[in-house]
C-alpha cells in the first residue's frame, strides 16, 4: 500500500506539473495574441488634451508625452528607446508612467525628460487612457497633432516616434498608428483576458518572465 500510494503521488504530482505547463503555455500564447492585437485608441480627444495640457511645463515648443505602463515587455523596450536617443531638439518631452519604478524615473530625467507617474484607474478616468504604450503629441500652440502607437506592426520591434515627430514638424498630419501593447485598465484588461490568464492569475508573472528572455 505505501508503494502504491508513493506511486500514486508522483502520478499525482506528474499530472499537476502537466496541467501547470498547459496553463503557463496557454498564459503565454494569450500574451502574444494580446500584443499582435491593437489596443482600443484614444477615444474622447478634447478630454485627453484638457488633461495632457495640465501637465506642460512651458507653452513655447512642441509637447510629446509618451505613455509608458510598467509590467508590459514592450513599453520596457520603447523606454529603453527613448532614454537611448534623448529628448528631441526644441521639444518638451514627458514620460507618463503607469505604475512606480524609481530607477525609470531617474534614467528618464537624466535624459532630459520629465518624469510623472500616475495609477491604472487615473489614466482611465483623467486621461481616457485605458492601453500603453501611447504617444500623445501638442505643437507649439496646444493643439493636439498626433495620438496613437509607436509601431507599424504587432512585433514592437522598431518604435516610429522619431520619424512621427519629423513628420509633424514638417507641418505634415500623420495617421494615428495602432496601439500595440498592453491594456492598463482593470475594464480593458477583464474584456480582452476574460478568463484571467494573463493580467490577473499568478501565470502572468511567468509570461511575462519568458517573454522579457
Amino acid at each position: 500500500m505505501c508503494r502504491w500510494l508513493g506511486d500514486g503521488r508522483g502520478w499525482a504530482g506528474k499530472v499537476l506539473l502537466a496541467g501547470w505547463i498547459v496553463i503557463a503555455l496557454t498564459g503565454l500564447a494569450s500574451l502574444s495574441l494580446s500584443h499582435m492585437a491593437a489596443m482600443p485608441e484614444p477615444g474622447d480627444e478634447a478630454q485627453l488634451t484638457r488633461a495632457m495640457l495640465t501637465l506642460r511645463r512651458g507653452a513655447t515648443t512642441n509637447f510629446l508625452v509618451h505613455v509608458i505602463s510598467a509590467g508590459c515587455s514592450c513599453t520596457d523596450r520603447l523606454f529603453a528607446h527613448l532614454v537611448e536617443r534623448g529628448r528631441l531638439p526644441g521639444s518638451e518631452e514627458l514620460v507618463l508612467f503607469v505604475g512606480e519604478d524609481p530607477a525609470k524615473r531617474q534614467s528618464a530625467e537624466r535624459a532630459g525628460f520629465a518624469f510623472t507617474t500616475v495609477s491604472a484607474a487615473e489614466l482611465a478616468d483623467r486621461y481616457g487612457l485605458e492601453a500603453a504604450p501611447v504617444l500623445i503629441a501638442f505643437d507649439a500652440t496646444g493643439r493636439l497633432r498626433y495620438a496613437g502607437g509607436y509601431f507599424a506592426h504587432p512585433s514592437t520591434g522598431s518604435p516610429l516616434d522619431e520619424k512621427i515627430y519629423a513628420q509633424l514638424a514638417d507641418a505634415a498630419s500623420p495617421d494615428p498608428l495602432p496601439v500595440f501593447g498592453c491594456a492598463v485598465s482593470a475594464r480593458l484588461q477583464k474584456s480582452v483576458d476574460p478568463l484571467g490568464i494573463v493580467y490577473s492569475s499568478p501565470v502572468a508573472n511567468l509570461t511575462k518572465a519568458l517573454t522579457q528572455r
